[in-house]
């Protein structure tokens, strides 16, 4: 999807995590080397790897106590890896849980190539995705 559409705006920011099965015991340097080695995935103004948070508990990193506000899906995240949060151009946030991934690519592309209309329905992102995960 970066190289798809990482021109016409998206980004990606990834918060590494170590919540989940201890998955990510590593520091920062060595997530991004594993990352940057395994999947391709260079550090870039398309794709970033931030400081290692907690999503979940009274220790969630702020960015993940912001994005369950702006949603009002306030629910404990069950895997970082399947959990998406898009902001559209108009700044409206939605959340994704147990998202497949070619239904995925189907709303970023919508709410990427959509400077006009779509942003303007906070509910957007989420419309797309369920009519494309059928």
């Amino acid at each position: 999807m970066l190289s798809e559409f990482g021109e016409k705006g998206f980004r990606v920011i990834c918060f590494p995590s170590n919540q989940f099965g201890n998955q990510e015991p590593w520091d920062e340097p060595k997530i991004r080397k594993y990352v940057e080695e395994n999947f391709n995935l260079q550090q870039s103004k398309t794709f970033q790897i931030a400081n290692k948070v907690e999503v979940n508990g009274e220790n969630a990193a702020p960015i993940y106590n912001w994005l369950r506000n702006a949603t009002g899906k306030f629910d404990k995240i069950r895997w970082n890896f399947n959990t998406v949060f898009l902001i559209d151009r108009m700044g409206k946030v939605s959340r994704h849980d147990s998202f497949r991934w070619g239904a995925m690519q189907k709303v970023v592309q919508k709410l990427v190539n959509n400077t006009v209309g779509v942003s303007t329905d906070p509910d957007a992102a989420k419309n797309i995705y369920e009519q494309n995960a059928m």
